[in-house]
């Protein structure tokens, strides 16, 4: 009878029975336990080391990963700083340009003519600006900045204020402003920095920041009369996100085109209703024979 034993090896080797005794037989079982400890010590040394190779691998990509924010961080303060000095700079050019007005010499005085009789002037208006419907806003924007304007877009050409958010750029212009140039909700987009017609294009532009040059415009309101007769008047809207902008003509024919209703007007009140939800308006000119509408229009 011969018995088959693990080496320190990794081998097997046969042994006759007849030849082992109960010591040998002991040294042969000790000798297969040390070895299944060695790999069982060296398996857990490897799973060590993975270990710890994934922990500096991780450590490494923490490093990298804050150091790029570092670097952003840095990118975006020195971006703010130019800002910043370019805006001292401007406003340092201005005082200049002040002072210097300031103390020119008056011109010499023209000789005075004799007055010739004639009708009197009409008299200007006492606040030019304020009677203007439109108006420009120059504002200097940094990352850290909220504009403040809420629009509704349903016009593509022509965004329309909704609100105007505290603590914001647009409420700073709004405090100290001329009264003719304050931004107020009902107002239109028109332009921003040269770029006009483009609604979208004219938002997603003031989200970004640097010098921005805006263009607005305070709509237009008229009175328009219509008697249905029983008849189709034409008429096509489309109902916007706010009670501020109504309901927006999409196209107007026959009895709407001949009272004045043009594409792009806003129907903002019908019979008196006012201030409602666009739908409670639609619903007014659905179910009226006699029609006494409110409309704005930013056409210029």
């Amino acid at each position: 009878m011969f018995i088959c034993c693990a080496t320190d090896t990794g081998g097997f080797k046969s042994i006759d029975a007849a030849d082992v005794d109960a010591e040998s037989l002991a040294d042969v079982a000790s000798d297969a336990r040390y070895g299944a400890l060695e790999q069982q010590v060296s398996a857990e040394r490897e799973a060590r080391e993975a270990a710890e190779k994934l922990i500096e691998q991780e450590k490494k990509a923490r490093e990298m990963a804050e150091q790029q924010a570092a670097e952003e961080r840095v990118a975006r303060e020195a971006a703010e700083k130019r800002i910043e000095e370019e805006r001292k700079a401007r406003q340092a050019a201005e005082e200049a340009a002040a002072t210097k007005t300031a103390t020119s010499p008056a011109p010499a005085a023209a000789p005075v003519p004799v007055p010739v009789p004639s009708a009197a002037p009409a008299p200007a208006p006492a606040d030019e600006e304020s009677s203007s419907s439109e108006y420009v806003i120059e504002l200097q924007k940094s990352s850290s900045d909220v504009f403040g304007l809420q629009f509704d877009m349903t016009d593509s050409k022509v965004p329309v204020v909704t609100d105007v958010a505290g603590a914001s750029l647009i409420e700073g212009w709004n405090s100290s402003c001329p009264s003719g140039k304050r931004v107020e909700v009902g107002h239109g987009l028109i332009k921003v920095n040269g770029l006009t017609d483009e609604g979208k294009a004219m938002v997603t532009k003031i989200k970004g920041y640097g010098g921005f040059a805006l263009t607005f415009k305070k709509p237009t309101e008229r009175a328009i009369s219509l008697s249905k007769g029983g008849e189709s008047i034409g008429l096509s809207m489309v109902q916007t996100g706010s009670a501020t902008t109504g309901l927006l003509v999409h196209s107007a024919s026959g009895k709407s085109a001949d009272a004045g209703l043009k594409v792009c007007d806003h129907i903002v009140a019908v019979n008196g209703k006012e201030g409602c939800h666009p739908k409670e308006l639609w619903e007014a000119i659905s179910s009226s024979e006699e029609l006494s509408l409110k409309v704005l229009s930013y056409s210029t």
